[in-house]
C-alpha cells in the first residue's frame, strides 16, 4: 500500500502505539489477565484500522493481481488513468450504466481509446444485476467509484444510495472468486458515511467488516469524475475521499 505523505507522522505514531499495545498484551497473557488481554486485542484491532485509514489503497497492484471488473465508470476516465500507469495490459473489463450513445463526448472518446488499447468496454451494465451478466467466480476484484443512484426518493425507508450499494455488493459477491475484493470509493465525511453505512451493510450480508483506506484523486491524473445526473464533480466539491475494501 502507498503511504499518504500528509499522514506519515500520524502513521508512525500509530505503529509505535501498536507496538506498545502488543507488548502489553503479551504481559497480560503471561500474568493470566485474560479479560484485559481481550480488551487490548480489540484496541490493537482499532489501531490497525486507524493506520490503514491513513494509507492509500494500491489499485494498480490489485489490478495486476488478477481479473478485474469496473462498474459505473461514467466517462471511463478512471479506467483510462489506471491503464496509463500499468506496465502491462491487465486482465480487465470496464463498464458504464449508460449506453454508448448516451455517454458524454469524453466518455465516447475514452471508450474508443480503451477499446483500441485492448480493454473490453461494456455498456448498459446495471451494478445491481451483475450476476445476470457474468458466471459465478469470474473476477478477483470488482471496483465501483463514487456510486450514486441518481435519485433522492427513499426505497423501503432507506436512502436509495444505501440500497444501490447493498444490492451491488450482493450481486458482485456472486461473480467474485473466493477471497475476492470489492472496492468502493466515496466522499469521506459524516454525511456520506451515514448514507452508505458500510458496516451495517456488511453485518446484514454476513461479511467481515470492511477496511477503510485513503483515496487521493491526484494519483490518477486522467481521472475526471462527474456527478450522476448533476453538474459538477465530487472531486471538485470535496477534499477528503476514502476507498472501502470488502473481502468476500
Amino acid at each position: 500500500m502507498l503511504i499518504n505523505q500528509s499522514a506519515v507522522e500520524s502513521a508512525i505514531k500509530i505503529i509505535e502505539l501498536r507496538t506498545k499495545v502488543l507488548d502489553l498484551n503479551i504481559k497480560c497473557a503471561e500474568l493470566g489477565l485474560y479479560e484485559r488481554e481481550d480488551v487490548i486485542y480489540h484496541l490493537n484491532q482499532d489501531l490497525t484500522l486507524l493506520l490503514k485509514s491513513s494509507i492509500k489503497y494500491n489499485f494498480l497492484d490489485r489490478i495486476d493481481y488478477g481479473n478485474s471488473f469496473l462498474v459505473g465508470e461514467g466517462n471511463l476516465s478512471f479506467t483510462l488513468s489506471l491503464i496509463k500507469q500499468l506496465q502491462t495490459l491487465p486482465i480487465l473489463i470496464t463498464s458504464t450504466y449508460e449506453s454508448y450513445k448516451d455517454l458524454s463526448d469524453i466518455g465516447q472518446y475514452n471508450a474508443i481509446l480503451l477499446h483500441n488499447t485492448g480493454i473490453k468496454v461494456m455498456h448498459n451494465i446495471d451494478a445491481t444485476n451483475l450476476h445476470k451478466v457474468f458466471p459465478k467466480s469470474s473476477f478477483d476484484t470488482v471496483i465501483f467509484q463514487f456510486p450514486h443512484s441518481g435519485s433522492r426518493e427513499p426505497i423501503g425507508g432507506h436512502n436509495p444510495n444505501y440500497v444501490l450499494v447493498r444490492d451491488f455488493i450482493t450481486s458482485a459477491s456472486y461473480i467474485l472468486k473466493k477471497n475476492g475484493i470489492i472496492l468502493i470509493t466515496i466522499v469521506d465525511n459524516a454525511f456520506y458515511n451515514n448514507v452508505f453505512r458500510f458496516e451495517e451493510i456488511s453485518e446484514q450480508l454476513g461479511l467481515v467488516q470492511p477496511v477503510k483506506y485513503n483515496f487521493d484523486p491526484k494519483d490518477y491524473p486522467q481521472y475526471v469524475h462527474s456527478n450522476t445526473n448533476q453538474d459538477g464533480s465530487a472531486l471538485e466539491e470535496y477534499k477528503k475521499f476514502a476507498t472501502w475494501e470488502f473481502v468476500i
